[in-house]
């Protein structure tokens, strides 16, 4: 009986030791794809299965899956980055595949998605349009055609003049010149109806691809079109500059992977992507492009894949300004994924983009445009100076879409953020590019500097390069104005008197189109867990991101679903003179300009599957982010909760949200004098200072005592300004200020605020319906970015 109990309980322990290590192989099959690695054997004509060994020309290949397509690498190649680990010349990595950039990719499939039912949808109308134009002008060839008839029938009659006809008659037998140049156009219509069905039949339904054998055309061959037939260089010289005589009508998407080392990004668009695409798989080393065309035939996708070996520049500006062998029209979607810095790539792509096109761009180089260590080469690649502080993740961010905007502005391009994310050691936009030179005056009105006082209390103000008014015109028409921006900082700090240092310029606009995350948000319930498997990180990261353009005026997003917080906060905006009025029921859903008068009747929707875009002239005059433990180290009191200072601002009628580029942010449309009468309030109320702790004179003394500022205190009077001085006025509250009245040496007591403070963190507490995966988790150790590809 004994033994029977202790069988039973050694029985039982070793399930759950069982278990256990199950689960740990689970796990760690979840986050690296080389632990499922198997013995079984293959050649690359077998079907494509995850942890496969194939042999193909004597060399051995492990089989990675990453959603639908399938990658061979060799079983020597690495997937972490270990520092303490030496690197060994022979062992250099020859193959680049990284799996921590897998959210990276299943971002870039659901947003290319999303932008093609765009693209297909303008497809259509223009198909329909087309439709109507050459019915119109069939008919009215055919109206011309009997009035000719008639007009000859006419001639025929009429009697000879002494012998000779009159001008324009005919003798019987003969042929009416005019007569036949109608029959002619009318022959030339039936033959164009018999060549747009033959083109119809001749394309592939599946790709949108010519019937070819060959992977890559012929270096002999003239450039083929979509429908398969050749254009001569003659005749495509005399085409339109970068377009086809089918680009507009053409049933597929043309998508160029400019830098795509093993294709696995091409591979996942062929097999992913619900519309009929062309890919272009470009790279500049043979050995790449050699390994693009094994993974094409592994995953059976030759028909709808093109290797090209070819310098990325060189091939983007062939298909902007000519016709070659492999660049023979322009694309819709271009991605740019390099190891570091993409700027060098951007004046051409955005010339081989169509109008609207989409451009997706990684920059990996995070010391450069995050930090102030290479202002210089910042500045050099981005055209702007870096800002310093917690918030430098979204000024890196807007550096980038700055450098796309002004690369893209000289050429008559106007550019639209769809999705700016700012994603663990790298940055990935997707940007819409429009050809709308009227568009593009908005530039400057939306380009701004940022003074900083990143060395005193961290505070920031914006100032825009130019502005935008709309005006009446004589006749009642309204029309932008454009002009200079007056200065709107000065030199030293409003809030503690320190010097603030410039950042930029950089993008001002908004850096997300709500649309556009919303349809992305609208695949993931519906999505295999097994394809995309970072979906709970999209679903929270996007969701994060759409919260952020609450605090955007003029652009209201409350009628798009967010499941995690529901739309309870006020969007009401605080006057700068009149007490912040209390929270009340979100708006009517609507996307507002500014421009409309009250009694404006609403905007019309735009057609099914159509992308809206924001307006062109929207600045975001709320940018960046604050953390609550930073501002509580420079007044030396302990931290507060996020729920606690988000209670006290939206109690106050502003809005508090997150940010998806960092945990613990805060980010809101009040003003700097109100965050710091929160924070001041939170020392009176909940965390007193200790006695002794701020210095006299310091930065954190000068921002809880803003009326007892005298001089020689401080960097500020080192400039030869006083503060707080006789006779001298001081803002204080919501614009209403009081006498200093304070001469050298005497003191008076503190301002009394205007504003009642109160911290609900009931209120500051996001109510989620579900639980979101916000920010990334550690997934395994030696993560991020791996060694370049050699060889």
């Amino acid at each position: 009986m004994q033994r029977s109990i202790w069988s039973r309980l050694l029985f039982t322990k070793t399930c759950t030791f069982h278990r256990d290590i199950d689960k740990f192989v689970l796990r760690k099959a979840a986050f690296s794809a080389y632990s499922t690695f198997s013995i079984m054997e293959g050649t690359i004509e077998s079907p494509p299965k995850a942890g496969q060994i194939l042999t193909h020309d004597g060399i051995e290949y492990n089989t990675i899956k990453e959603g639908r397509a399938y990658i061979l690498v060799p079983p020597g190649a690495r997937a972490t980055t270990d520092p303490k680990a030496k690197e060994d010349p022979g062992d250099a990595q020859k193959v680049f595949y990284n799996p921590i950039q897998q959210f990276n990719r299943d971002l870039s499939v659901l947003a290319i998605r999303a932008f093609s039912e765009d693209f297909e949808s303008r497809r259509t109308q223009r198909s329909k349009v087309g439709r109507k134009e050459r019915l119109q002008q069939g008919k009215q060839k055919q109206k011309d055609k009997r009035e000719k008839a008639a007009a000859a029938l006419n001639q025929d009659a009429l009697p000879p003049v002494d012998g000779h006809n009159p001008d324009g008659a005919q003798r019987k037998g003969q042929v009416n010149p005019r007569k036949r140049k109608s029959e002619d156009d009318a022959q030339d219509v039936a033959t164009e109806k018999r060549q747009r069905l033959d083109e119809s039949h001749t394309t592939n339904g599946a790709t949108g691809f010519p019937e070819q054998s060959e992977v890559e055309p012929s270096h002999t061959e003239p450039a083929p079109t979509a429908n398969g037939t050749a254009i001569e260089p003659a005749a495509a010289s005399a085409l339109p500059t970068g377009q086809r005589p089918d680009d507009k009508l053409r049933p597929h998407m043309r998508i160029l992977d400019a830098l795509s080392a093993t294709g696995l990004r091409a591979l996942r668009y062929a097999s992913e992507l619900p519309i009929p695409t062309q890919i272009v798989a470009n790279d500049l080393l043979p050995k790449a492009t050699a390994a693009i065309k094994l993974n094409a035939m592994h995953n059976k996708l030759t028909h709808a894949i093109k290797p090209v070996t070819s310098n990325a520049q060189a091939h983007m500006y062939s298909a902007a300004f000519g016709y070659s062998e492999h660049a023979y029209g322009k694309y819709d979607v271009i991605d740019l994924d390099p190891y570091g810095s993409a700027v060098s790539f951007l004046d051409s792509a955005l010339l081989a983009l169509q109008s609207p096109g989409l451009l997706c761009v990684t920059c990996t180089d995070a010391g450069v445009f995050n930090s102030l260590g290479y202002l210089e080469k910042t500045y050099a690649l981005y055209g702007g100076i870096p800002i310093k502080g917690f918030h430098a993740h979204e000024g890196g961010l807007r550096l980038i879409l700055h450098a796309i905007a002004t690369a893209a502005a000289k050429h008559g391009l106007t550019i639209e953020p769809l999705l700016s994310l700012s994603i663990d050691f790298y940055a990935r936009v997707f940007v819409r590019v429009r050809h709308a030179p009227v568009e593009v005056k908005h530039l400057a009105s939306k380009t701004m500097l940022v003074h900083s006082c990143d060395h005193g209390c961290g505070s920031w103000s914006t100032q825009f390069i130019g502005r935008a008014k709309k005006v009446d015109g004589r006749r009642g028409a309204e029309f932008w104005k454009f002009q200079q921006s007056q200065t709107t900082a000065d030199k030293l700090c409003e809030h503690c008197g320190s010097k603030t240092h410039l950042a930029g310029p950089m993008w001002g606009g908004p850096l997300h189109n709500p649309y556009f995350i919303e349809r992305i948000l609208g695949y993931l319930p519906d999505l295999d867990l097994n394809v995309y498997q970072t979906t709970e990180r999209i679903e929270g990261m996007l969701n994060t991101a759409l919260e952020e353009l609450d605090v955007i005026p003029g652009l209201d997003n409350s009628s798009l679903s967010k499941p995690s917080i529901p739309s309870t906060n006020g969007k009401a905006q605080p006057s700068k003179t009149q007490p912040a009025p209390a929270p009340t029921d979100p708006p009517s859903p609507s996307l507002l300009t500014g421009d409309e008068p009250p009694s404006a009747p609403p905007k019309p929707s735009s057609p099914p599957g159509h992308l809206p875009s924001l307006p062109p002239h929207l600045p975001d005059p709320h940018p960046f982010y604050f953390q609550p433990s930073a501002l509580s180290s420079v007044l030396k009191c302990s931290a507060p909760p996020e729920a606690a200072i988000c209670g006290a601002l939206r109690k106050m009628g502003y809005v508090a949200t997150r940010t998806h580029a960092k945990p613990g942010m805060i980010k809101t449309q009040a003003p700097w004098d109100v965050v710091w009468d929160v924070m001041r309030g939170w020392v009176e109320q909940r965390a007193p200072v200790k006695e002794g702790s701020l210095k006299e004179g310091g930065v954190g003394w000068r921002v809880m005592n803003p009326g007892l500022w005298k001089g020689g205190g401080g960097e500020g009077w080192k400039e030869g300004r006083e503060v707080g001085g006789e006779g001298e006025r001081r803002e204080v509250g919501e614009g209403e200020g009081k006498e200093a009245g304070a001469k050298e040496g005497k003191r008076e007591g503190k301002i009394e605020r205007k504003r009642e403070v109160v911290f609900d963190e009931v209120l500051g507490k996001d109510k989620q319906v579900k639980k979101l995966t916000r920010y990334q988790q550690n997934p395994r150790a030696n993560w991020g970015p791996m060694s370049r590809a050699k060889g």
